[in-house]
């Protein structure tokens, strides 16, 4: 417990996994009358996926949106990764899964999409970014949430090097900015 943490307001979201790689997920916490509790534990199998993929390698929450990475992932090829995103449903006090499972659209084996996640409010808007530092150099995906993830594009590093790893680590400002790190080069 502990390999991610993300918090924002009265919730954290905290990544779990076991020894053996089961029951790896995202453990949520909420905040109320003076005490964090636990609220719910999200998993890849929880969804009905066979491949855990890392799930909870990387974890973002912003405003009742929850991003997990999952650089494991076999969706799209061994260790393509994915991201899935969840929202905070007041009505029915739970956390539920939007949009379907993310992927890169050019994703490919040895990718790693997911590794690094961030997401965030803007003028009303919520965007998503999601490193993928196995892509050649690496990538970074940015997307557009209005219930599904609208891919908008992939950022590249303009002098790269192979093994660079861009998008180890991403975050992305209150102003949209988005920044990438490396672990390469």
């Amino acid at each position: 417990l502990g390999s991610t943490v993300a918090i924002n307001g009265d919730w954290a979201a905290v990544g779990s996994k076991t020894t053996n790689d089961e029951d790896q997920g995202v453990v949520l916490y909420h905040y109320a009358g003076g005490t964090w509790s636990q609220h719910s534990f999200l998993s890849a199998s929880t969804l009905g996926y066979t491949d855990e993929g890392g799930f909870g390698t990387a974890i973002a929450i912003e405003n009742g949106v929850l991003v997990i990475g999952a650089p494991g992932d076999d969706t799209r090829g061994q260790d393509a990764g994915a991201a899935y995103v969840y929202v905070f449903k007041s009505a029915t006090d739970t956390w539920e899964q939007e949009g379907g499972t993310v992927t890169d659209p050019a994703g490919k084996a040895g990718d790693r999409f997911g590794t690094a996640v961030d997401v965030k409010f803007n003028n009303n808007n919520v965007y998503t970014v999601v490193g993928a530092p196995g892509d050649d150099t690496g990538s970074v995906s940015v997307y557009h949430f209005d219930g599904t993830q609208t891919w908008q594009g992939a950022l590249k590093p303009s002098a790269a090097q192979s093994g660079d790893q861009f998008g180890m680590s991403v975050i992305i400002d209150d102003g949209g900015d988005v920044f990438v790190g490396t672990a390469g080069g």
